[in-house]
């Protein structure tokens, strides 16, 4: 008897809340998301990054993601938080 696999796929909503570009070259991106799961109402921040050395341009640069509480985000007014309400209602459709 074969057995059918269930998946659920989650619809996250990805909505930027801030961004930092530093350097001459702008080698050194940052970006902050509101993220919101549609089907649970789970919401937490997303922090997106991508760092290059501009001196060294053949080396790989420092790129990656990390996850953060939605709550401790705003309790320690970390980057964008002022704009984190604007967001959720934007993502609840409201």
């Amino acid at each position: 008897m074969a057995e059918k696999l269930l998946e659920t796929i989650m619809a996250v909503k990805r909505i930027e809340i801030a961004k930092r570009i530093k350097g001459s070259l702008m080698e050194n991106e940052d970006w902050w998301y509101l993220c919101y799961e549609t089907s649970t109402g789970e919401a937490w921040i997303e922090h997106e990054w991508d760092h290059m050395d501009a001196y060294n341009v053949g080396k790989a640069g420092d790129r990656g993601k990390s996850r953060h509480d939605l709550d401790e985000w705003i309790s320690a007014k970390n980057r964008g938080y002022e704009n984190i309400e604007a967001a959720l209602s934007e993502a609840k459709g409201k």
